[in-house]
């Protein structure tokens, strides 16, 4: 996985403050793949519990994830 401790930490944080605690970030995509350079960051959150305004939510958690 081609993610630093620091980026790990901000996006766990960033999921459980956006969503919830018990919320469960998945990375996916090129960044799984430690041979491969570059490439976005691709993540899915599961929460526990439907999410009222899913894009809004995802958008905000984007902007605190930004470092």
């Amino acid at each position: 996985m081609r993610l630093t401790q620091r980026q790990q930490r901000a996006i766990k944080d960033a999921a459980a403050e956006t969503f919830d605690p018990d919320a469960k970030v998945i990375l996916f995509g090129p960044r799984l793949d430690d041979q491969k350079r570059g490439g976005d960051i691709d993540l899915l959150v599961k929460c526990p519990f439907p999410v009222a305004n899913a894009g809004m939510a995802a958008a905000l958690m984007a902007a605190k994830i930004q470092i």
